[in-house]
C-alpha cells in the first residue's frame, strides 16, 4: 500500500466525489506520481501543478527529446503514460484507497512537438460503490492551427479515459 507522509487511508465511500474528501496537497501529489513505478519518471519528471481540487488536476509538463518519437513530436507511449498516472492521481482525491486499473483508452488527434508544453487536464467523472471513472485531456502550447481548446489550453492533442476497480483490504500496490 502506497504510504504517503499525511495521507492516510480513507474507508470507501459511496458519496460524491466532491463531498467530504480531503485535498491532496501538491507535494502529495508530486510524491505520488514518482511511486507509481520507474516507468512513470521520464514522463512526469518536470511536472508542474497548475490546478489542485477535489476530482481535478491539472499539470503542465515540458515537452523535451526524452519524451518524442523518430519525428520529434510527443510520443504516444508517453501520452498513453501521462493519461495512466496522472488519472490514479486524480483519483486519490476521492477514493484513498488502492485501485486497478480495468480499462485505459487512449486517442491520439494531433501532434505536441518537442519544445512546446503540454497542460494535462484530469477529471473523475464518476465514483461508484467497486469503480471510479476518470477522463483526460492533454493540450499543446504550440497551436499550430491557430485554435484554441474550450478550456483556453491550446491544441487538443489527445484524450483518455481510464477505469479503475477499488481493491479495498486487498494487499494490491498502485
Amino acid at each position: 500500500f502506497l504510504k504517503i507522509s499525511g495521507f492516510h487511508r480513507m474507508p470507501p465511500s459511496l458519496s460524491s466525489p466532491t463531498l467530504s474528501r480531503p485535498l491532496l496537497s501538491s507535494d502529495q501529489i508530486t510524491i505520488l506520481l514518482r511511486r507509481l513505478g520507474p516507468w512513470s519518471t521520464a514522463a512526469l519528471q518536470n511536472v508542474q501543478i497548475i490546478l489542485n481540487e477535489n476530482g481535478r488536476l491539472v499539470v503542465a509538463i515540458p515537452v523535451d527529446t526524452t519524451l518524442t518519437n523518430a519525428t520529434g513530436n510527443l510520443h504516444g507511449g508517453a501520452i498513453a503514460t501521462m493519461i495512466d498516472c496522472l488519472t490514479t492521481a486524480v483519483t486519490f482525491s476521492v477514493n484513498h484507497s488502492p485501485s486497478v486499473t480495468v480499462d485505459l483508452y487512449v486517442s491520439c488527434v494531433a501532434a505536441a512537438p518537442v519544445g512546446s508544453t503540454v497542460t494535462v487536464d484530469s477529471r473523475v467523472e464518476h465514483l461508484g460503490k467497486s469503480m471510479i471513472f476518470s477522463s483526460c485531456k492533454i493540450y499543446s502550447s504550440t497551436d499550430t492551427h491557430n485554435t484554441t481548446g474550450a478550456d483556453g489550453w491550446g491544441l487538443l492533442v489527445a484524450t483518455g479515459s481510464h477505469t479503475k476497480k477499488n481493491s479495498w483490504g486487498k494487499s494490491t500496490a498502485i
